[in-house]
């Protein structure tokens, strides 16, 4: 069964770590939602992208992605921080409504500095 852009996660964090993120919109061309894709397997923000568009549904697209960082994900802390050198600096305040949805019913603590450290 093919999922629909509301069943789709605004947030893939697939493992614990400190591995690279891109925020974009997608959009089956009716409603657009943010998300938040990361991965340890990809050594460029770009090759996430890629890779999370090729998965997508029918019918749902991506947008460019509107930035990047780094992010490091504990039993205990989401930290959003960097930027990417391919999309720039992810937008802070889309990547922190993003995380604290996604933490909400974790028990994670949210810190997000994006465009500090690398």
């Amino acid at each position: 069964m093919t999922k629909t852009l509301e069943e789709l996660a605004a947030v893939e964090l697939p493992t614990l770590g400190t591995y690279k993120f891109i925020v974009a919109e997608i959009s089956d061309g009716k409603s657009i939602k943010a998300v938040l894709v990361g991965s340890p397997k990809y050594g460029y923000h770009a090759d996430i992208a890629s890779a999370y568009s090729r998965h997508l549904p029918d019918g749902v697209q991506m947008g460019y992605p509107s930035g990047g960082g780094r992010i490091r994900v504990t039993d205990k802390l989401l930290y959003a921080y960097g930027y990417s050198g391919s999309y720039g600096i992810a937008p802070q305040e889309t990547v922190q409504k993003l995380l604290e949805d996604y933490a909400k019913n974790k028990g994670l603590e949210v810190k997000v500095e994006m465009g500090t450290g690398y």
